[in-house]
């Protein structure tokens, strides 16, 4: 297996001698992706206030660069190290949609929206000035997000503009690329055509690569093509060269060409080669894996994930669990070798996570599986204490009449809880490069997994139960990649990192099953290491794990826990 520090690790998997599917990693991307906690971020309700709190100097309501760089530290508290801003480009005024617009209705690919920059209340600023600030405030907080080893992530819509998009304007500068209709998809009346219908604030960007790929026509003039993509490209290779942003999240990635893709992510590449390429993408998985994106969205888990709670299937809110393994398997068997998803509970096109699943308690089950399974993580900005409320991306939107304040505030203890799971991955190097191999329960609410990545060795054990209340058992069957030996001499420690609680068990006891039982919204990382420490008592068995086995339903009585060792004393019938 290869290994190098310029590079990633991904997944694909083989069959061990025990016929067990281990997934190994593989390498692939820059070395910083690999360890990813992504924060997503909605720059203009970021820090929102209603006008009576407003946080903002100037006039109007909405929040700011600098609004964003001020939270930097608490974000980066979180164990966050990178920083997705959505679409920060100034906003199309033709068809607009609400006060404000929509923040995918591009006016200006090389701007920034005039709303987000911070001004002094007594200055009139000409659209140059106030440009110059804006890149400025700009600047500031990226360079302050590096400086606190943070990346940042910029959002790139490529397929839409609005339809006043500067490039439709006859006096456009060169500078900003100049006047070009024939870049665009032009209806009878001369106006640009939308993508589809509900985006009417929006103006459809014409690739030409023929109809076999996206349905579109190609150009009568292949040169005009070359020009439309090389204006493209240069806007990405802008935000890299003036602003050092760390990446991209391609919005609708796979309604713009393959080809264009492979040379855009190509050039970008050769100006900053850890420069990452997330693909919002539906169409096309593994082709746009494999012409260079460096991970594209797990929809399809997320999607099997809404029947906990919101699609609930044959009745069943766990139906799916027991198939997550399987749905991995699937990745596996698709996506071409070196693959990555980003992975996700909730973001600005889905509902809340707390909505989404019932309950912020509830989120923490399929949240804490995006962190652990392979791939790179992300929360939205409010996820962390358990807003409820999806911020519109325009007034009306949705049936919104304003954008909602994001409280940071109302949960503490939810949000230690996020601090916690992210830092966990941080230090685990199993977590964020190590294989995988999933643990055979009897009880298919709770979902186990090994993750191992050299001498770190991982045991992640889930609780999506949400309806019963109870403790949930659940006997597991060791993962082979642990190597636990089959000896009663060898002992070893189990260490719950996410609990802060640590228990005992032979090899011999673990190669047999192992036992755990979690209260509702509650789950195990284990870290697991050889315990030379102090001999093996016969009496006394750890707190959750333990032998022999209880469960109530094989006619033994409970075990009793000794509060003060924090040990189970096995029960006698």
């Amino acid at each position: 297996m290869q290994n190098s520090d310029d590079n990633g690790k991904t997944w694909k998997y083989a069959e061990n001698e025990k016929g067990k599917k281990v997934y190994k990693n593989l390498i692939i991307g820059p070395s910083w992706f690999k360890e990813a906690n992504v924060y997503q971020i909605y720059p203009r309700v970021h820090r929102f206030k209603n006008k009576n709190n407003d946080r903002r100097i100037g006039e109007g309501n909405l929040s700011t660069l600098v609004d964003i760089k001020e939270d930097l530290p608490r974000i980066r508290s979180l164990n966050v190290d990178t920083i997705w801003l959505m679409p920060i480009y100034p906003i199309g005024e033709v068809n607009r949609k609400g006060q404000f617009g929509s923040p995918y209705a591009i006016k200006d690919y090389l701007g920034i929206d005039p709303n987000l920059i911070k001004i002094a209340p007594d200055k009139n600023y000409t659209d140059d000035e106030l440009q110059e600030l804006g890149k400025l405030q700009l600047k500031e907080l990226i360079d302050i997000a590096h400086k606190m080893e943070m990346k940042v992530i910029f959002g790139f819509i490529g397929n839409h503009c609005a339809p006043d998009n500067v490039l439709l304007n006859p006096n456009n500068p060169k500078e900003k690329g100049g006047y070009h209709p024939e870049w665009f998809f032009i209806d009878e009346n001369g106006k640009p055509k939308p993508p589809s219908l509900d985006w009417s604030d929006t103006a459809d960007l014409k690739y030409g690569v023929g109809i076999d790929e996206i349905n579109k026509p190609k150009y009568s003039n292949d040169e005009d093509r070359k020009a439309m993509w090389n204006f493209m490209i240069s806007v990405l290779k802008y935000w890299v060269e003036e602003f050092d942003v760390d990446g991209f999240r391609c919005d609708f990635a796979h309604w713009v060409p393959l080809a264009f893709w492979r040379q855009a992510i190509n050039e970008v590449k050769g100006i900053k080669p850890s420069v990452v390429f997330v693909g919002e993408v539906y169409e096309r998985l593994k082709e746009h894996l494999e012409i260079g994106f460096d991970a594209i969205y797990h929809f399809e888990l997320y999607n099997q994930l809404k029947s906990l709670h919101h699609e609930i299937r044959n009745n069943d809110p766990y139906f799916e669990i027991p198939y997550i393994p399987l749905k991995i398997e699937y990745e596996n068997s698709i996506y071409p070798e070196g693959y990555r998803l980003f992975r996700y509970t909730e973001n600005h096109d889905e509902i809340r996570a707390a909505v989404m699943y019932g309950s912020a308690q509830a989120a923490k089950a399929p949240t804490l599986l995006s962190f652990t399974l392979p791939g790179v993580p992300s929360i939205y900005a409010g996820q962390e204490s358990g807003e409820m409320i999806r911020p519109p991306l325009f007034k009306g939107d949705r049936g919104t009449t304003d954008f909602p304040h994001i409280d940071f505030d109302r949960d503490p203890n939810l949000t230690e809880w996020y601090r916690k799971v992210m830092k966990i991955r941080k230090e685990n190097k199993a977590l964020t490069e190590g294989d995988l191999e999933f643990m055979n329960s009897d009880n298919r609410r709770i979902l186990a997994y090994s993750r191992v990545g050299g001498d770190n060795k991982i045991i992640v054990a889930i609780n999506f139960d949400y309806t019963d209340g109870n403790r949930q058992w659940a006997n597991l069957k060791i993962a082979s990649n642990l190597g636990i030996e089959d000896s009663p001499d060898k002992k070893y420690r189990l260490h719950d990192v996410l609990n802060d609680e640590t228990y005992f068990n032979t090899g011999k006891q673990l190669n047999k099953e192992l036992v755990v039982g979690l209260d509702q919204f509650k789950s195990h990382i284990f870290v697991v290491t050889v315990d030379t420490s102090t001999p093996l008592s016969p009496y006394f068995r750890p707190g959750i794990i333990y032998q022999p086995v209880w469960n109530p339903s094989r006619n033994q009585s409970a075990p009793r826990f000794h509060r003060t060792s924090g040990v189970m004393n096995e029960g006698k019938k």
